[in-house]
């Protein structure tokens, strides 16, 4: 039987509807069983990527981004609740991959392919995701030594045209992104637990294999640009193995990898010839809720934490 679709009521307000938000991304494991690539999806759930894609308009119709997005609004940590795609892909280095392929067939066959290599057998699972935003806003012009008398369209165009000079690869730029809205850095965490369930029921309750895990974090440079500093530019730089909490590394490959900085960004360089920029949209935001959109329609639905951890 079909789930009720939690469509809003012309009579809801933003903290029903965010309300409803929070409850389908909890019952629905982060978005994880109405992903199609997740073996154990019910049908029944399937529908609940379009009753949240109408909540999600039902906020940006209550509350729009119709002002330009400050520093402060953006910055600090927040933790991925749902998300319409696979977990992992919230990652800016997945998010990067998309950019660079240009072409969703491609892109989504690399992240099958991952999601087969990594999640099959219950080999490993994704725990906590997180970003932590540091941002600044913007200083004007005159005070930066740019032309003053400038529109931002112009410097909206002057900037996209030295994007794109000497690449002919759409989305690939490297340190020439609009930044008009503010700049700063951002660092993603994906928790990563590997050999979750090793235990067989009726033969023992003990672990036949240790849990390993990790955390991959993921630098890249922040810049905010659109009408309203809507648009979330990242340009990855560098990629580490952090360990987390009560759960221990994988042994030899762990301790010696830990802390080591990859330099992604450089090696991606040197790859593809420039680094893809990423872009998200904005489409809600305030002191606890944040929605965004990337270029396929894509949701990625992000929370304050309740603690720091």
């Amino acid at each position: 039987m079909a789930m009720k679709s939690p469509v809003r009521m012309a009579s809801d307000s933003v903290a029903e509807v965010k309300s409803k938000v929070l409850q389908l991304a909890a019952s629905m494991d982060r978005g994880g069983m109405a992903n199609p690539g997740n073996r154990g999806v019910s049908h029944a759930y399937l529908g609940t990527k379009d009753d949240m894609r109408l909540l999600v308009e039902s906020l940006a119709q209550l509350d729009p981004v119709n002002k330009p997005l400050t520093a402060t609004e953006l910055s600090g940590r927040w933790e991925l609740v749902y998300t319409t795609v696979e977990l992992f892909r919230a990652s800016p280095f997945f998010q990067m991959v998309e950019a660079g392929y240009d072409d969703p067939e491609k892109s989504n066959l690399f992240f099958k392919l991952h999601q087969l290599q990594t999640g099959s057998w219950g080999a490993s699972k994704i725990g906590r995701v997180t970003q932590t935003l540091d941002l600044i806003d913007s200083v004007p012009p005159s005070i930066e030594g740019r032309d003053a008398t400038a529109t931002p369209a112009a410097e909206a165009e002057a900037a996209a045209a030295g994007a794109v000079e000497g690449s002919d690869k759409a989305g690939v730029v490297e340190d020439n992104t609009d930044m008009s809205g503010g700049s700063g850095s951002l660092e993603s965490e994906v928790d990563l637990i590997i050999l979750p369930l090793t235990s067989v029921p009726l033969v023992g309750f003990w672990k036949l294999l240790p849990t390993f895990g990790g955390c991959i974090a993921t630098k890249a440079k922040c810049s905010l640009a659109g009408d309203n500093n809507e648009v979330v530019q990242l340009i990855v730089e560098s990629t580490k193995l952090k360990a987390v909490e009560d759960v221990p590394l994988l042994p030899i490959a762990g301790p010696l990898f830990e802390g080591m900085e990859f330099p992604t960004g450089e090696v991606t360089k040197k790859v593809m010839g420039n680094v893809p920029v990423t872009k998200q949209t904005v489409v809600y935001i305030d002191d606890t809720l944040r929605v965004m959109e990337d270029k396929a329609g894509e949701l990625y639905i992000y929370a304050r934490p309740l603690k720091s951890f």
